[in-house]
C-alpha cells in the first residue's frame, strides 16, 4: 500500500488431511507518510566518540528540524568504517520543530577519515573524521561533527 494507514492482512493455510486442519494468521501493517525537514550537520555527535583501531557500537545523534512528521526513508551511513546497526532502515518522528535522533551505528576499527550519512531526503552531510581527532580533546567522549557540510538530495525544483 502507498497511503498511510493501517492495514491488515489475513491468511489461511490448511493442510492435505481429511477433515483438514486450519490455522488463520492476521498480520497488520502500519505504512506511514514520508518526513521532511532540514539536518544541521554541524550538531551531528557521535557517541560514544570511536576510538581509531577499536571497533564499537555507537549512537549518531542527528539534529533535524521537522517540518512534515512521519518516516524519513533511507537512513545511510558510510565511510570511515561506519554502519548501521541492529538493522535500522528508517526512523519516524511524530511531531515538528527540532529534533534530535538517535540512530545505532557501529565502528568496525579502520582508518578514520570521511564519513558520509543521509536522513530520508533531506540531505546528505559529510565530516572529516581524521581531523576531529587532530582538534577535538575528549573529555566527555562524544564529537560533535562541527566540520561537516550538507549536500541537497533528490532534485533541484525551479
Amino acid at each position: 500500500p502507498t497511503i498511510p494507514g493501517n492495514y491488515y492482512f489475513c491468511m489461511k493455510v490448511c493442510d492435505s488431511s481429511t477433515p483438514a486442519k486450519c490455522n488463520v494468521a492476521v498480520y497488520k501493517v502500519n505504512v506511514s507518510a514520508a518526513a521532511a525537514g532540514t539536518i544541521d550537520c554541524n550538531k551531528t555527535q557521535i557517541i560514544p566518540a570511536p576510538i581509531a583501531g577499536l571497533p564499537s557500537q555507537n549512537i549518531l545523534a542527528v539534529t533535524v528540524n521537522v517540518t512534515t512528521t512521519g518516516t524519513f526513508t533511507p537512513i545511510t551511513i558510510n565511510g570511515s568504517g561506519m554502519s548501521l546497526a541492529n538493522g535500522i532502515t528508517s526512523v519516524s518522528t511524530e511531531t515538528t520543530g527540532i529534533q534530535t535522533l538517535y540512530i545505532p551505528i557501529k565502528y568496525n576499527g579502520t582508518a578514520l577519515g570521511i564519513m558520509n550519512f543521509t536522513i530520508g531526503t533531506t540531505a546528505t552531510c559529510s565530516a572529516d573524521l581524521s581531523s576531529i581527532i587532530a582538534k577535538k580533546k575528549v573529555i566527555t567522549d562524544v564529537w560533535t561533527l562541527d566540520n561537516c557540510s550538507s549536500t541537497q538530495v533528490g532534485p533541484k525544483l525551479k
